[in-house]
């Protein structure tokens, strides 16, 4: 694999585990605000799904360097 795609996948799968980490706050109710989504138990799961994806991509890149 070339190392821009290894970049990109580890920046996407950085953002992934980022953008999950803030729908899992804001389903629990740990990021206030005035939206949809805070205090929504579903949004738990979809960003568990986002930080699970972004540990995939990130552990592809480092399966795929050995």
């Amino acid at each position: 694999m070339q190392q821009r795609e290894q970049q990109t996948r580890l920046i996407g799968g950085a953002i992934l585990i980022a953008t999950g980490g803030v729908w899992i706050a804001q389903g629990t109710g740990l990021l206030g605000g005035d939206s949809f989504m805070v205090g929504d138990p579903l949004w738990i799961i979809f960003g568990a799904l986002a930080v699970a994806f972004g540990i995939g991509f990130i552990w592809w890149v480092f399966r795929s360097r050995a």
